[in-house]
């Protein structure tokens, strides 16, 4: 009985090795949405403690106006930060979209894989099943 050999043992390892990829890419782009977020929230506290700072001193003319001036910096800056997430948020879904792919091209083989698996083991049954049975005829005849 020959020892079980699946002929696109290479084919699976690649395509494991492409999810594997997909996958990485995909993390990698979440972590750059993070990091817009993790901008985003800094900019928020920095904007809630300049507003507290100016409440606590005597606001003059001159910290008002640069406080609405950071303000309206702070706007664009957001404005800029949604754009940036939602940019980021279509590569994350065509990256999503190359992942799927990936893991169902990886379990094609690896079906075709367990198909193969099963063909020998029956294979390998009815062989060992025949031998049994021509064992037990030669003991009968004598």
């Amino acid at each position: 009985m020959k020892k079980f050999r699946f002929s696109l043992e290479a084919a699976l390892h690649l395509r494991e090795l492409r999810l594997e990829s997909e996958e990485a890419k995909l993390s990698a782009i979440h972590a750059e949405l993070d990091a817009v977020r993790h901008a985003e929230q800094t900019l928020r506290d920095e904007l809630e403690e300049s507003s507290r700072a100016v409440l606590a001193a005597e606001p003059d003319a001159f910290l008002l106006g640069e406080q609405d001036r950071f303000r309206q910096a702070a706007g664009r800056r957001f404005a800029a930060f949604a754009n940036q997430a939602a940019l980021i948020g279509q590569r994350i879904a065509e990256q999503k979209q190359k992942v799927v792919i990936a893991r169902r091209d990886r379990e094609l083989l690896v079906k075709l894989k367990e198909a193969a698996r099963n063909e020998w083991l029956r294979k390998a049954d009815r062989e060992l099943q025949a031998v049994a049975d021509e064992a037990y005829l030669s003991r009968w005849g004598r």
